[in-house]
């Protein structure tokens, strides 16, 4: 039942290329197409099949540090000292809006094109990195960037998935979905790794981030979400 099963795998994206293709239809790639090319394009930020996907490393730069902005002491100036325990919670809105966009792309890709809902999930990511860089000292603002987040990202990796079930060979379906995920998990890691080396070059007295570093550290997220928007956009 793993990602990169047979019948199970190759049915389920099957399925979903044809719920989400643009007509109807699984449009797949010659069988000689290496398997994880289409990923290897959207990772170097080129286009395929008129479309490119979308890298979580701007995201993450926001997201990890969401729920440490929650928990952080009001003393810092920018801190909502929420407990450990709630502050946790403030990541619940990403996975509403993260669910509700897979739903919302199933029915607009009979009206719109898998290649133009990839630029608006980023569009609507690079908005609410924006936002966060400018307002992130109440919580409904974190809650709000977080939905946001949720629904851009959700919204991307549903057409994303598509996009990769119509590119690629039937044999090769297996593989190249796992090399997404592996394309992911890599940016994810990259997010996390610049946002810590930014807080801690930025680390205050009390051992807890200034608000210049948490700052810096979104605006270093939204201005890599906007320019990703620019490039997506200039590739539909």
């Amino acid at each position: 039942m793993g990602i990169t099963g047979g019948h199970w795998n190759h049915r389920w994206f099957g399925d979903l290329a044809g719920d989400l293709g643009e007509d109807g239809t699984a449009d797949r790639a010659p069988a000689d197409q290496p398997a994880g090319a289409a990923q290897w394009r959207s990772a170097l930020g080129k286009p395929h099949r008129g479309g490119a996907g979308r890298s979580p490393l701007p995201a993450c730069l926001g997201l990890s540090i969401s729920s440490l902005i929650a928990q952080t002491p009001a003393s810092t100036g920018y801190g909502i000292a929420l407990p450990v325990f709630w502050a946790g919670f403030v990541m619940f809105p990403l996975s509403v809006g993260s669910f509700t966009a897979n739903r919302i792309v199933r029915r607009l890709a009979t009206r719109i094109s898998l290649t133009a809902l990839l630029p608006i999930g980023a569009g609507v990511v690079a908005a609410s990195g924006t936002m966060l860089w400018f307002a992130h000292t109440q919580l409904w603002e974190i809650l709000l960037g977080m939905l946001l987040f949720g629904l851009g990202m959700g919204a991307s990796y549903a057409a994303m998935s598509a996009l990769i079930a119509r590119s690629v060979a039937t044999e090769e379906l297996g593989s190249s979905a796992s090399f997404n995920q592996v394309l992911r998990t890599v940016g994810s890691s990259f997010g996390t790794a610049i946002a810590g080396a930014v807080l801690a070059a930025n680390m205050g007295p009390d051992m807890h981030s200034t608000d210049t570093g948490i700052t810096l550290t979104l605006a270093i997220g939204a201005i890599l979400c906007l320019v990703v928007f620019a490039a997506r956009s200039s590739t539909r």
